[in-house]
Order: structure tokens, then C-alpha cells, then sequence
């Protein structure tokens, strides 16, 4: 979650760890869609929006040390900073790309959402090999985790469950459920 000091959240929410030397694809977690740098557009005051994902220049962002707490999201193909339109603190206003300058307008502070053992999406810190147990819409539900050797938590990656999580079996997860065609999916294994 990337959110600016307007939202009123407490200034002592622990911030989140980011690489500034890196350019990451800032993925939407409902519609798993990348934000975008509309139409490759270079020019200032184009609104950035959400477009399906390829790693283009377009859709890549540097998160630009600002300070300790703050970064600003830079844009890889038109070097311009996500800003909020005339530094407006309303709900509702306006997200443009600019010419970088520092304004606290293209400032934004990283916030970690858990305080406990969640790394976040794809991170499973803690998790080992076994059976785990979770709850599902009050249902307590288990499950087999097997951590692959080479899993390295600083690159993670989604976990994925199949048929057998919505009523199916493990073997419809092989065979391809009732549609008899064999895949594989990620890796999954009976």
C-alpha cells in the first residue's frame, strides 16, 4: 500500500522496506492490473491509469528516496513523478505525472500493513513444510505447503490453490478437473 500523509493514518505507522535503486511494476491488488504511464505519454498533467501488465519502461517506477519515510514514484519512460494535481489534500483529487521537483504533493510513504508474522502478497516468512490450518468464511480449512529449496523470501511469489480449495479433489487438480485435459499450474503436485 502506497499512501500519502493526507489519509490522516497515524505518523507513527511503521513504514515499509523499498530498494530506491530498483524499478518495480506497481501491480493493483484488486484488479491485478499495472499502474501505467497513459499511452506512453512523457508530456506533464497525463493521469496515470491502470492497464494490463508487460514490464515496459511505461509501467515501470522508481520509488525515489524523498527521506527517511517518504519516496517518490518515478516514472522509468517519462521520468516524470506521480503527483497529486495542485497539491489539492481532498478526497477525490486528482493523481498526474510531473516533472519531478520534491513537492510534498509527490511525496508517499510506503506503510506496512501486518505488525505480525504476514510478510505481505507472497511472502511467507515463518512458513515451513507441513500441514497449516487457516480459516475461510469461518470454515477451518488445512492445508500441505511444501517450500521449494531455492524459495528466497526477498523475491516471493504467490501461493496458489487449486480445485481441491473449492470443492474439488487433489486429482481433479492433475487431471484437470472435470474437463479431463492434464495441466500443470504453477507446479502444484498432488
Amino acid at each position: 500500500m502506497i499512501t500519502t500523509p493526507a489519509q490522516g493514518l497515524s505518523a507513527s505507522a511503521e513504514a515499509a522496506a523499498v530498494d530506491t535503486d530498483a524499478w518495480y511494476v506497481l501491480v493493483n491488488r484488486n484488479s491485478d492490473k499495472a499502474l501505467d504511464a497513459a499511452d506512453a505519454s512523457t508530456a506533464d498533467g497525463a493521469a496515470p491509469r491502470q492497464w494490463t501488465r508487460h514490464d515496459g519502461a511505461n509501467r515501470r517506477f522508481s520509488l525515489a528516496d524523498s527521506d527517511a519515510d517518504h519516496v517518490r514514484l518515478v516514472n522509468r519512460g517519462s521520468g516524470k513523478a506521480v503527483e497529486v494535481r495542485d497539491a489539492s489534500t481532498a478526497d477525490g483529487g486528482s493523481v498526474i505525472q510531473y516533472a519531478d521537483w520534491g513537492g510534498t504533493n509527490q511525496q508517499w510513504r510506503t506503510i506496512k500493513l501486518s505488525s505480525g508474522g504476514d510478510g505481505g502478497c507472497g511472502s511467507a516468512p515463518g512458513l515451513t513444510n507441513g500441514t497449516h490450518t487457516m480459516q475461510s468464511s469461518g470454515t477451518s480449512r488445512s492445508f500441505n505447503l511444501r517450500v521449494p529449496d531455492n524459495y528466497d523470501d526477498n523475491h516471493p511469489y504467490r501461493l496458489i490453490f487449486a480445485f481441491h480449495w473449492r470443492g474439488g479433489t487433489a486429482q481433479d487438480v492433475a487431471s484437470g478437473g472435470t474437463s479431463g485435459t492434464a495441466w500443470s499450474y504453477y507446479g502444484q503436485q498432488e
